[in-house]
């Protein structure tokens, strides 16, 4: 779109600097005003060789290429700058896929202001949820396709379909992120418990009321064990989904005409907890100003739930998953 032509050695510095800049100007001036230097853009060309130290090796994609996902607490510049060069480009494409209880409709509420081409405020209901969203998408394939960014309240292997078929659709995109938010496992069962007995108590079965009112897993293991497994099925369905949907991303953006983004993660990968840094991060190298969005201080009138350890050991098939994405380190890569 904006016909740079790169040669083989173009320093990825200097790219950086003229692809935002013109990426500034292009940018609708209602949503931003950008004001930045050279000095604001830190290049790490560091190469991500491994996103998991364990993974077996015949199920990693390109082993010992770069095109691998990306942790925010692994480089976090590095990880600032893929989203921003991505999110000031009208020809790079971000799809989201927020796994339920990961903090990501209070990321998708900042995020869709600026990045939605109306500036329309996020509405959770037109991307929830599972099946029913993937029918909405497979129905309007193009439109959801040619968004800037898309959100996909659905499992991995879901969204890596979504990621999959929108290759059909890429004649106008110079590339394409793809943002995954997770979450300690415990915490996010937790959580979903915390939900499902105190938001909308009133409108719950006479049975389900009483299980919240005692609030114990001893006394109601089945009610309790049945987030256990929708947890454990979704973090061990990342082991498998993770590296697919990494493969896809790097065919598509190793294709583009820019020679250096074969060294850029299509695959970002962010905790929960470092949500509002990351989005602080941005704002500080786009001078950006993201809306507060929404925040969940969560419900706990009727259940306060405490995990027992029992439960928690349950849970430790997760936990392996989870630690073996957010414990990588540097020196590790």
């Amino acid at each position: 779109m904006f016909g740079v032509s790169m040669k083989k050695n173009f320093p990825l510095s200097l790219y950086l600097f003229t692809f935002l800049f013109l990426g500034a100007l292009q940018f609708p001036a209602r949503k931003i005003r950008l004001r930045f230097s050279a000095s604001n853009i830190h290049t790490n060309a560091q190469e991500n060789h491994a996103w998991d130290k364990n993974h077996n090796s015949s199920n990693t994609p390109n082993q010992g290429n770069d095109a691998l996902p990306l942790v925010y607490t692994n480089d976090r510049d590095k990880f600032t700058e893929i989203f921003a060069s991505c999110m000031l480009d009208p020809t790079c494409h971000i799809l989201y896929n927020h796994l339920q209880k990961t903090g990501g409709s209070h990321l998708a509420s900042r995020l869709h202001p600026i990045l939605d081409e109306a500036g329309k405020k996020y509405d959770s209901k037109k991307w929830c949820c599972d099946q029913g969203l993937m029918t909405r998408f497979h129905n309007r394939t193009r439109h959801y396709c040619e968004l800037k960014f898309g959100i996909y309240e659905t499992n991995v292997p879901m969204f890596t379909n979504v990621v999959e078929t929108c290759q059909r659709y890429t004649s106008k995109r110079s590339r394409e992120i793809a943002l995954i938010t997770i979450r300690d496992p415990i915490e996010r069962t937790i959580s979903q418990i915390h939900h499902r007995c105190n938001k909308g108590y009133k409108n719950r079965a006479e049975k389900q009321k009483k299980i919240c009112q005692r609030c114990s897993y001893t006394d109601d293991p089945e009610f309790y064990n049945h987030y256990v497994n929708q947890t454990n099925d979704l973090y061990l369905g990342l082991t498998d989904t993770m590296p697919e949907l990494t493969r896809i991303l790097e065919e598509v953006n190793s294709k583009k005409e820019f020679d250096h983004q074969e060294k850029l993660s299509g695959l970002l990968v962010l905790e929960n907890s470092d949500i509002n840094s990351f989005l602080a991060h941005v704002e500080q190298l786009t001078n950006v100003t993201f809306p507060k969005g929404r925040v969940n201080y969560g419900n706990t009138k009727v259940c306060n739930f405490e995990a027992p350890s029992t439960m928690r050991g349950k849970l430790q098939p997760s936990m392996d998953v989870y630690q073996s994405i957010v414990s990588i380190k540097e020196d590790e890569m």
